[in-house]
């Protein structure tokens, strides 16, 4: 809990706390763009990764505060993430029984939990505070972010190194780019575990 913290790590809270509430103020989120989403399961990719596009920026400005990486980056933590999208790549096809509204939850929950990490292991790497190297990943680990993270690892990095941090604004059309982008890389990234949404706007579908 919070009462076991120590004075800098209170410190890196706040200013990560604060980072939410700057983003939050300015309507940097997807609060009120519904609109950009085609159909549901284009939301579903837009809110994953505007969520992790906004983690991203705050650990960015963290990081140039002077404070070290979240928790988060650590090797074991990152495995635990990867294990968590194999389980449920397999799962998929060898439980059955699921429905589709099952599925889609599952496999969005892991989705939301692995690109939130390698949000903030991508700022930490492009603010210089951390480099990620694949051999202090485990052979298990390891062959997971081959085939669920590696293809689009370095897109990830671009995108999250090309937009501002939190304490600068990114506003109207270049917010939207950038949210639409990062719902583009989360769609290979969910399609490299095994699914993918298809729809002609009115209506969408999910394939396993």
């Amino acid at each position: 809990g919070i009462g076991e913290l120590g004075l800098q790590e209170l410190r890196r809270l706040g200013a990560y706390e604060a980072g939410h509430v700057l983003l939050n103020d300015r309507e940097e989120d997807l609060g009120q763009r519904q609109d950009l989403a085609m159909d549901e399961g284009h939301w579903n990719l837009l809110w994953v990764g505007g969520l992790a596009l906004e983690e991203a920026r705050i650990e960015r400005q963290v990081a140039r505060l002077g404070f070290p990486p979240a928790d988060a980056v650590d090797y074991e933590h990152l495995g635990y993430r990867l294990y968590g999208l194999c389980e449920k790549a397999f799962l998929s096809v060898a439980v059955r029984g699921k429905s589709v509204a099952e599925m889609l939850s599952d496999t969005m929950t892991a989705l939301d939990r692995i690109t939130k990490t390698l949000a903030y292991i991508a700022a930490a790497q492009v603010e210089g505070s951390f480099e990620f190297d694949l051999r202090r990943l485990s052979r298990h680990a390891a062959t997971n972010w081959e085939e669920f993270v590696a293809p689009t690892w370095e897109r990830r990095l671009m995108l999250y190194a090309r937009v501002p941090t939190c304490a600068d604004i990114l506003a109207g059309g270049a917010w939207d780019h950038a949210a639409l982008e990062a719902a583009s890389l989360e769609r290979d990234t969910l399609r490299s575990i095994g699914f993918e949404f298809r729809g002609d706007g009115d209506s969408f579908e999910y394939w396993n």
